[in-house]
């Protein structure tokens, strides 16, 4: 569960009592969601209004922080594979994420925002536009492989 102060409880599913808080983004005020989970890890984003945000890693048994990365394009969806965190923007991004340590491995530019989920097939990451359009990247570089616009026809 996540608040507008950015601050991630975790509670025991029988009665509710808090096992334990985190506070990100340095306490500021910015809106935090759960991007994925993984091998023990949850992943938060916090958006950090015009800078962007932070991508969090916390150990889901104490909440004890694994690590924690500045991203300048705020994180709306995410999915994991193989060690990577792939990664949707409505600020017009698609990127890659190493999960051991939140180091960025690529960024591609979009055309336009992002809200839908995203989709994973062998080397392709697939990322669905605002303006029905859907994007194949390579996973290994985030390379547009091809780009597809329902709107043109």
């Amino acid at each position: 569960m996540t608040e507008l102060y950015s601050t991630v409880y975790a509670l025991h599913a029988s009665d509710g009592t808090t096992l334990w808080q985190y506070r990100l983004n340095s306490g500021k005020t910015g809106w935090a969601n759960l991007l994925a989970f993984a091998d023990g890890l949850m992943y938060i984003g916090v958006s950090g209004g015009q800078n962007g945000g932070t991508i969090s890693a916390l150990r889901a048994a104490d909440g004890s922080l694994a690590w924690s990365q500045q991203v300048a394009q705020r994180a709306d969806q995410a999915i994991v594979s193989r060690g990577t965190m792939y990664v949707s923007s409505s600020e017009r991004a698609a990127y890659a994420l190493r999960l051991s340590d939140g180091k960025r491995l690529w960024l591609h530019p979009l055309g336009e925002s992002t809200f839908e989920p995203l989709a994973l097939l062998g080397s392709t990451l697939y990322v669905g536009g605002n303006l029905q359009t859907v994007y194949a990247l390579d996973v290994t570089n985030g390379a547009q492989r091809w780009k597809y616009s329902a709107s043109a026809g």
